[in-house]
Parts: structure tokens; sequence; C-alpha cells
């Protein structure tokens, strides 16, 4: 594959590690194509539960249509998808982790959202996932908006990454470890639990929005219920 080398550090874990290419046309050609042919070649596999995606995320700001779908893949994926940030991460590099389950930064990342007249700063989708990440609209709506890039730390205390390591390595150890204990699951378990996060994510964001909007608290409560969630957020 052109974008990505693909190894198998430890059964059960596929690591995909995204190459640099001469320019992001390029670069996103060859994501659009090996990436969907990756996930669709690992999806049949029962021996793989999680995959690793680490590299070069700088990988500029245009999304095509093609790469968008191939980015709702990644998300919708039913196994776990574990990404590693390091060095600059563009505006699609977010949108892409932003699409992992699981995102570890090292220290030296900087996620840089730094033009919002593009097409992927108003793309829907990236919005949505950076709201469901940071859970907090505020600072979304202010990074998005004011085109502003923000570190490793700041990552880390808005929710967008789980974990900061001061080194790659050590990353990559942290990132494993976690496909490990993966993997010892059923693939059946590790897809049903998949499923059940993603609509628990998803149900608490439109709760979150629907307080946001109104304070009849009746309304909510049946919006709760309808959801599913039990406890009054």
């Amino acid at each position: 594959m052109g974008s990505l080398i693909v190894t198998h550090p430890v059964a059960g874990v596929a690591h995909n590690q995204l190459l640099p290419a001469s320019d992001f046309i390029e670069t996103h050609y060859l994501l659009e194509e090996d990436m969907k042919l990756l996930l669709d070649n690992l999806s049949d596999d029962t021996n793989i539960k999680a995959i690793i995606i680490s590299g070069t995320f700088d990988i500029g700001i245009r999304l095509s249509a093609k790469l968008r779908h191939t980015l709702v893949a990644l998300e919708n994926w039913p196994k776990a998808v574990i990404s590693i940030i390091s060095g600059k991460c563009s505006l699609l590099g977010l949108a892409l982790v932003l699409s992992c389950d699981v995102r570890i930064a090292v220290t030296d990342a900087l996620f840089s959202i730094n033009n919002t007249n593009t097409s992927m700063a108003q793309e829907s989708n990236f919005i949505r996932n950076l709201l469901k990440a940071s859970n907090n609209t505020s600072w979304a709506q202010k990074v998005i908006l004011g085109g502003q890039s923000f570190d490793a730390e700041e990552a880390l205390n808005r929710g967008v990454v789980s974990n900061i390591c001061n080194q790659p390595g050590r990353a990559f150890d942290m990132a494993l470890n976690l496909g490990i204990s993966i993997s010892t699951k059923d693939v059946a378990e590790v897809e049903n639990t998949k499923r059940a996060l993603l609509l628990a994510r998803d149900s608490n964001y439109v709760l979150q929005a629907a307080k946001a909007r109104y304070t009849d608290e009746d309304a909510l409560s049946d919006l709760q219920q309808t959801l599913g969630i039990k406890s009054r957020l």
C-alpha cells in the first residue's frame, strides 16, 4: 500500500503507519484507496481485534467525498481503532484521528485548525466529532471559528486525547498494551462493545445538544428515556 505500512506486532493487533507523500493530493488519493482496502480486508479477518494508526498526520486540509466516506467507515468500523499522534496534525489529520476510538498523543503533538475558510473546517462530521470528543461546545466553537491550534496538553484537558507520552516509543507501547488487552476478547464481544459505545456516545451528544437548546426538564427527561440514558446529566 502506497500510503500505509501494515505490520502485525502481536497476534490480534495490526499496526498501520501513515507514510508522507510527495504532496497532499497524492496523500489523499492513496489514503482513499489504501484505507478502504485495509478496512475491508481486516473486517473479514476474525483474528484481528484492534488496529493502531500512527505516522504522519500532517496531511492537509481538503476532504474529498470519497475520503469522507472512508473516515465515516473508519469511525463505524466494528473493531477497536487506536491512534498515536506525534508532531503536526493538520485539519484532515485531526478529522482522521477523531474517527478513532482511542487517541494517544506524544508531547510534541500540535493539532492545527489554521483555516476555517475550507470545506474541511465546515464539514459537519468533523465538527460533530470534535464536539463529541471534547464535550465542550464553547471550546470547540472557539477553536473552529478562530482557526486556532492546540497542543497535546490542551487536547488532554479537553478530552480530545486520552493520554500523553513524552516519547513516541512509550506511546506505541501504551497503544500496543491496550491492543493486546482487547485481542484477548472474543471478536463478537469486541464488535458488540464497539457498537454499544458508539450508541452511548451519540445518545449523550444528542442529549447535551438538547440541553443547550431547551430548558423544559420534562422534555429532556422524555428524550433521556428514549435514548436509554438512566441518569440525568
